[in-house]
């Protein structure tokens, strides 16, 4: 009962937190390019619409920031390998301390995005369960349960219930076990970042949005940037 009422509250607390994300951009329209500090953009290019070819898709980049109108405006998720000897739990919840929550993998673009962080290879944690209900898997997040990289015969519960969703690593391939969510292993991070489509630098640092974020900076806070060695995507 104990673990249902973490993940209920985790799931609110991140819900509550894309929501918001996602009003606060709402006031802008189409065209509306022009930032209230402009003076301060240094990295930042004048807003314009262009289209961006990814993979065979055009898609909308209004203001020239490598990061599509979709992107933006759903968030531009970015992961790490948090080594250490936590539980699912105790991951779940040492991830929002982070700011992010342990990682979903809802499509193959977002497996192989993981696979390109790996520090070591070594079992991590990552953001998917059946606590619920038995053998009904679903993200922290309540994404859409699609893609799945499972080994062959799992998720079996083998031993007793195997609650907590694992990436584990072979000598030279990956792949997903079911795991007792009091295993000790790492886990995988996600963060997701939600900016303004029509303005190459959301927060007005001078720095553009896909600057920040590879660097490890919040693209929505303008006190949090980088100042020396940072690298342009």
């Amino acid at each position: 009962m104990q673990s249902l009422s973490t993940i209920l509250l985790l799931s609110v607390f991140i819900y509550s937190a894309v929501v918001a994300s996602a009003q606060k951009f709402d006031n802008y329209k189409l065209g509306a390019s022009v930032h209230p500090r402009k003076h301060k953009f240094s990295l930042t290019p004048v807003a314009d619409q262009i289209k961006m070819n990814s993979k065979g898709h055009w898609q909308m980049d209004s203001d020239q920031d490598k990061i599509p109108d979709d992107v933006e405006k759903n968030g531009y998720s970015v992961y790490w390998q948090i080594m250490g000897s936590f539980t699912w739990h105790e991951a779940a919840e040492d991830a929002i301390q982070r700011g992010g929550f342990i990682a979903t993998v809802p499509t193959e673009e977002a497996h192989y995005k993981i696979l390109s962080i790996i520090k070591e290879r070594k079992s991590s944690w990552l953001g998917g369960h059946d606590q619920t209900k038995q053998n009904r898997w679903e993200w922290i997040t309540g994404e859409k349960w699609g893609f799945s990289k499972w080994a062959k015969a799992e998720p079996n519960n083998y031993g007793g219930p195997e609650d907590g969703l694992i990436l584990s690593f072979g000598k030279d391939y990956e792949y997903w076990n079911d795991g007792k969510i009091s295993t000790r292993c790492s886990y995988i991070l996600e963060k997701v970042y939600k900016t303004n489509p029509f303005l190459a630098d959301s927060d007005g640092d001078g720095f553009q949005d896909l600057v920040e974020i590879k660097n490890g900076f919040d693209p929505n806070d303008s006190n949090s940037r980088p100042y020396n060695n940072y690298l342009l995507p």
